[in-house]
């Protein structure tokens, strides 16, 4: 296995090696010597499980083979063009030039957020009725939420479970902190006061703070990922597996799903070599298909000239979700 030196070094096409595989681009925090890799299949839904015959558990312990499909050649070329433009924009953007700087884990976060992500967090978390709690927070508390919220991400664990695996009292109180004031925070963005002497927002309207947080988003996701020119996409409609009637009011559509449940969409965009985010559109209420696929594609390619060097996959899903909103072709 290839050292990190190696494998994020100024020498992108060290990347790519024939004799490297895609283990061999695998961070191991915390080993002094990489430990025995093998791949395993997670199921992490119905389809994914189907594979194994209905599988139960998330993980499967007997082998599994993987198949060749041609497509591959195809996607790995866009994969590699788009991987060398991913490390120079985020060397930029961390360092103001491309000189083939070591790109560490804190690089890559701070290249997939936005800077401002952390002032609307604080914005958001002050439109509570009590902001006496919010105003407390401070830069190193948000810090701490975030390196919690990672944490549980990798480690999967709950926030019970943070102090098991001995994390810095630091990160945990401020965990606490940002964690109790968004619960103040978190309701319709309708029912929040007003400032005096102007009309509150309308009802079931979709949080203008947050929608400010996609906007950043998916500006700077654009901008790492996408290779105008180069870059194809594959538009999907993501649901929110929990269905509750509350979304509504929080300015989100509940669409029929598979299992004959209602609930919110979320359509991402993202490119199909590396398999990168570029885009975010939340089905508010009121939104039309068309409307956000031509938003899509506009926003990521901003020259009428380039979009015919583009292809746009979409999901087969999206059948059944314009047949429910009544979509006409």
């Amino acid at each position: 296995m290839s050292s990190d030196e190696d494998s994020l070094s100024g020498d992108d096409d060290s990347i790519f090696d024939d004799s490297d595989s895609i283990s061999d681009l695998i961070r191991c925090d915390g080993f002094d010597e990489p430990p025995d890799l093998k791949w395993v299949f997670q199921a992490q839904s119905n389809r994914g499980a189907h594979v194994f015959k209905g599988l139960s558990s998330r993980v499967a312990s007997d082998p599994f083979s993987l198949l060749y499909n041609p497509v591959d050649s195809y996607l790995l070329e866009k994969a590699k063009k788009e991987v060398k433009y991913l490390l120079s924009q985020g060397r930029c953007k961390v360092h103001g030039i491309d000189e083939g700087q070591f790109v560490s884990s804190l690089d890559a976060l701070a290249c997939a957020m936005p800077s401002s992500f952390l002032r609307y967090l604080k914005e958001w978390i002050m439109t509570a009725d009590d902001s006496s709690a919010a105003s407390a927070i401070t830069f190193d508390d948000i810090v701490g939420f975030l390196k919690g919220e990672i944490h549980m991400r990798i480690l999967q664990i709950s926030s019970k479970e943070l102090r098991d695996f001995n994390k810095e009292a630091s990160t945990l109180e401020g965990y606490e902190k940002v964690r109790k004031a968004m619960s103040k925070a978190d309701r319709p963005a309708h029912k929040r006061p007003s400032p005096m002497g102007t009309a509150g927002l309308p009802a079931d309207t979709f949080d203008p703070i947050m929608m400010k947080v996609i906007v950043d988003m998916n500006e700077n996701s654009r901008a790492l990922y996408f290779m105008v020119g180069c870059s194809d996409a594959d538009i999907d409609d993501d649901k929110i597996s929990n269905c509750s009637p509350l979304w509504t009011s929080y300015g989100l559509k509940r669409t029929p799903t598979k299992d004959k449940k209602l609930k919110p969409v979320i359509h991402i965009a993202a490119t199909t070599g590396s398999g990168q985010i570029v885009n975010l559109s939340p089905d508010v209420l009121g939104l039309k298909l068309g409307e956000m696929l031509t938003e899509t594609i506009t926003k990521l390619i901003p020259s009428p000239e380039h979009r015919p060097l583009h292809t746009f996959f979409l999901d087969r899903g999206y059948l059944e979700l314009a047949k429910a909103q009544k979509v006409r072709t």
